[in-house]
Formats: C-alpha cells, structure tokens, sequence
C-alpha cells in the first residue's frame, strides 16, 4: 500500500489548461494535490476550493484569521475592531497587511504561505510516473472524473 496518494483536483480540465502543477499543502505530512490551469494563481484558487471541502485542516479559519488581524492591531496600538472605513486608514491597512503577510488567500480561505509550495510545473507523464515508483506514490481520482 502507497504511503502517499497525489489527489488529482480537476482532470477534466487538462484539455483546456495550459499547465499542470503538483503543489503540496501541510507543514508536516503533505497533502499533494494535481491540478490543471492557465496559471499559478488559478492552481491556487482550485486546491483552496479543493482543499475547503476534503482537507478543511489547512484553510485558515476565519476567527484565527480574525485572531491575527486582533493581534496586529493592538501590537500597533489600534482599537478593535477597526472602523468600518478602515481601508481609508493607512495605520489600519499597515496593521492588516501585517497580519495577512504569511497568507496566501483564495476564495474558499487563507493559506498559511510557508505550508504549501510547488512540488512540480508541468510534469510530463513519464516524470510522475518516475516520481510515483520512487517515492511509492499512488494517484486518486474522484469517481466521475
């Protein structure tokens, strides 16, 4: 039995995609995960959507987001919770964009940068299946795709 499985995101999108990248999420034990398109970003955006609903764990919960924002306020001797107009605040948005600094966000949450990277940019087949034998690594489909 393979000790690690690459979770293939969204094959249905490879005939129209531009790129195929391998990203690991996790700060020990990586979840990998496959996934077709046009950019980095838009790789980003599948996984976050991907990770929400199959592995919750490493979006960034909305109150520790919160905790974070908090934190970085009252380290810069803000009140909390800012004004409502706090984008027209320059010593709000220095204070958030602080906090935000090690996160990268999608849609579906924020990821913690440091735990997620690229572990490979459009891989031939033969690369991922040299990958998958040496480091004992199966591929897992959802049933459907």
């Amino acid at each position: 039995m393979s000790s690690r499985v690459i979770h293939v995101v969204n094959p249905v999108e490879r005939s129209w995609t531009r790129h195929r990248y391998v990203l690991w999420f996790g700060a020990c034990g990586p979840t990998l995960l496959m996934v077709w398109a046009n950019s980095l970003d838009d790789a980003i955006e599948e996984c976050g959507a991907w990770l929400a609903e199959h592995a919750p764990g490493h979006i960034v919960s909305e109150g520790q987001h919160t905790a974070l924002c908090r934190e970085a306020c009252e380290d810069a001797e803000l009140a909390w919770p800012p004004p409502h107009d706090w984008c027209d605040e320059p010593e709000y948005t220095k204070a958030i964009e602080s906090a935000e600094a090690d996160l990268t966000y999608t849609e579906a949450g924020w990821l913690v940068s440091y735990e997620w990277g690229i572990w490979f940019e459009d891989p031939t087949r033969a690369q991922l299946m040299a990958f998958a034998a040496d480091h004992d690594v199966t591929f897992a489909y959802k049933r459907g795709e």
